[in-house]
């Protein structure tokens, strides 16, 4: 699991779960929060980790199978999201429309 790839390197440096906070920036609540599976830290702050632990990203996110299902579940929703709004927009309820996969003709044509 992440955090628990985090809280191994932190210890092997000798570090406190406070050092490590200010090290990234962050409070110590919110690395708690990392390690209760609350949340997860963005992109930039990901790098930091990545730098200040001298673990690379690919290690850090691909070991922990949870936020790997949790990555595929997200973007299968954005994707579905993504093609639910595209079909909004092309959709005009109109009886004089002829969409096709919307190649056909349409009342706003």
């Amino acid at each position: 699991m992440f955090s628990d790839l985090i809280k191994e390197r932190r210890k092997e440096l000798g570090w406190t779960q406070q050092d490590f906070a200010d090290k990234i920036f962050v409070t110590r609540q919110t690395i708690s929060n990392w390690k209760n599976e609350k949340n997860f830290p963005d992109i930039p702050t990901l790098i930091q980790i990545s730098d200040q632990l001298d673990l690379s990203l690919d290690y850090l996110l691909k070991e922990d199978v949870n936020y790997m299902k949790k990555v595929e579940k997200d973007y299968a929703l954005i994707k579905r999201e993504r093609r639910a709004q595209k079909i909004r927009q092309n959709s005009c309820w109109s009886d004089d429309c002829y969409h096709a996969d919307y190649s056909g003709w349409c009342c706003t044509a």
